[in-house]
C-alpha cells in the first residue's frame, strides 16, 4: 500500500508458504480471505525449513465486484449480472425480489 500498488487491503492477494510444522494448523482453517480481509488467499507447502512461514502480499486477480468489492477473476462470467462476482451473482439470483 505504501507504494501505492494496491489502494486497499481488498486488492491484495496473500500468499503464504508453509513448512510441515505448520501443515495442520492450515488443513483446518477455513475463510481466511475474511480473517485477513483481502481478495485472495494462497496457501502453498513449502519443503524448505519445517518451522518456516513465508508470508507475500500481491495485487488481487481479476476485477472488482460491485456489491462486495473483492477482486475476483469471475466478475463477468454470470450472464444477467456482469458486474458481480460468481458468489454474489448467485446471492442475488436468490433473492425474491418484489417490485413496486
Amino acid at each position: 500500500r505504501e507504494q501505492t500498488v494496491i489502494g486497499n487491503s481488498l486488492g491484495a492477494k496473500v500468499v503464504i508458504q508453509y513448512g510441515d510444522q505448520w501443515k495442520e494448523l492450515f488443513q483446518h482453517m477455513r475463510d481466511l480471505e475474511q480473517l485477513f480481509i483481502v481478495s485472495a488467499v494462497e496457501l502453498q507447502p513449502s519443503t524448505k525449513e519445517p518451522s518456516q512461514l513465508e508470508v507475500k502480499v500481491e495485487v488481487a486477480e481479476g476485477e472488482k465486484c460491485e456489491r462486495c468489492w473483492v477482486f475476483s477473476p469471475t466478475v463477468g462470467q454470470h450472464p444477467q449480472h456482469s458486474s458481480l462476482c460468481q458468489r454474489c451473482a448467485s446471492i442475488v439470483e436468490g433473492l425474491d425480489v418484489v417490485a413496486d
